[in-house]
């Protein structure tokens, strides 16, 4: 035999080491103690077909089998992916045949092993890739391995060798990027960080800090604005960072939506100019995100006003923005510069308009039809004047999916001279009792 030796990665990939060493003369090794080994060889003019023993407290799964050629006794030969799908069942294989040429090695490798979550086995990467299967990212260059092998056609060991991010767009019922290529968004919520939410910081003592309202009220009372603004950068500062960012990224993320609150950028008692600081802080984490190849979603998590009567619109029970013109004029103005600001960073995945407009005690359909969209049409106007590329993402009002009349009112974008948009609901499943539980509604939304 010409090959050395089988490797394996927690006994999950093994190589069998089949070949024809000559015309006819069919040879086989490198059964593993603690995975599959070969019970069976037959060969008919150079067809083989090989039945594999799998150890039947193994794990059953599907195998996929790469093979390679080795030359002059060189053991060099690169490794490609020859059969896929292998069922493992009642500890054998499935037969599988192929077409054996002299000095042809064969290898089989656990297709549903990946330690990094990258979208490639751990086989593959050992095999074909030559990537780290315990490194999401091998080169580091902010693009997951599976995304440069299967994605971009880029190469996974050169750092230099990355895709150009592009601005994502809507395609039907796809969002692309600016090849066209269908892009899934993998990715989280940092609920906490610049919006405040006490089921998730949990300040104390809690009748102190129920909303931001409360908190910098509270802070101001004791330690005056300016030690208010000095505590509360020390907290974002130290909440969340670049090793979360990278975190994100080692564990396959993609994606992040970024809450923010009106009050980042502009202050009460100095409106329609928007702060440096909270510029900082919005720049910092789309820069973060674009260094790893990730996107990021501005979401306006907290409206001017209050857009609902939850402590993480701002101020719990106020809700005064729909029945103040001053707080929407605002809103919209802010849009127009956060767009003008972002128009051309590939890294931004859009505009989150307004998260989860609500106002109780009032019929929802007609609320949403005369105050709601409305206000979303005048931001998204906002935005298209400073920026025509980007995805808007929009929320049809907070009537929780699957409860109390399920809803869903969002108009058809062209009807309303909208494109490039996202429609979005949000599901609690799991979270909130038993609302939001009916998946097949919210899967005829989607569909």
């Amino acid at each position: 035999m010409l090959f050395s030796r089988p490797r394996s990665l927690n006994g999950r990939w093994v190589c069998l080491a089949l070949s024809l060493a000559g015309a006819g003369a069919l040879s086989a090794s490198g059964a593993m103690d603690d995975g599959p080994s070969i019970s069976q060889l037959t060969m008919d003019s150079n067809q083989m077909q090989v039945t594999v023993s799998y150890p039947s407290s193994q794990i059953q799964n599907r195998w996929n089998v790469y093979s390679r050629s080795v030359m002059d006794g060189a053991d060099t030969g690169a490794w490609t992916l020859a059969g896929t799908s292998l069922v493992l069942t009642g500890g054998v294989c499935t037969s599988w045949s192929a077409l054996l040429m002299p000095n042809q090695y064969f290898a089989m490798g656990d297709q549903g092993l990946d330690s990094d979550g990258d979208g490639l086995s751990d086989a593959y990467e050992q095999l074909v890739s030559h990537t780290d299967p315990m490194r999401a990212d091998t080169d580091g260059d902010g693009v997951s391995d599976g995304d440069e092998v299967s994605l971009y056609g880029t190469d996974p060991l050169n750092a230099a060798s990355h895709p150009t991010q592009t601005i994502l767009r809507a395609s039907g019922k796809l969002i692309v990027d600016g090849s066209g290529a269908p892009i899934l968004l993998r990715g989280m919520n940092m609920g906490g960080w610049l919006s405040y939410e006490q089921w998730m910081v949990q300040f104390q003592p809690t009748n102190y800090a129920t909303d931001d309202y409360t908190v910098r009220a509270t802070l101001d009372g004791r330690f005056g604005a300016t030690g208010t603004v000095y505590l509360l950068d020390i907290f974002r500062d130290h909440y969340f960072t670049a090793a979360d960012l990278d975190e994100l990224k080692a564990a396959g993320c993609n994606f992040l939506r970024v809450p923010f609150p009106a009050n980042l950028l502009e202050d009460d008692t100095n409106t329609y100019h928007y702060m440096d600081s909270g510029w900082a802080r919005l720049d910092w984490v789309v820069a973060g995100c674009a260094a790893r190849h990730m996107y990021c979603l501005l979401d306006l998590h907290g409206v001017q006003g209050s857009q609902n009567p939850w402590d993480h619109s701002g101020r719990q029970n106020y809700d005064q923005l729909w029945f103040n013109t001053d707080f929407q004029n605002r809103a919209v103005a802010m849009w127009g510069a956060i767009a003008q600001r972002y128009a051309t960073n590939a890294a931004v995945a859009g505009y989150d308009l307004m998260n989860e407009p609500y106002v109780s005690n009032t019929n929802q359909y007609l609320f949403f039809t005369n105050n709601i969209l409305p206000l979303y049409d005048r931001m998204y106007r906002a935005i298209r004047a400073q920026d025509s590329q980007h995805l808007v993402f929009v929320q049809s009002t907070e009537q929780l999916v699957g409860s109390n009349g399920a809803c869903w009112w969002m108009p058809n974008p062209a009807a309303i001279g909208w494109s490039n948009v996202v429609y979005e609901f949000h599901h609690y499943d799991g979270i909130i009792g038993s609302w939001d539980a009916d998946f097949s509604y919210q899967k005829s939304i989607a569909d």
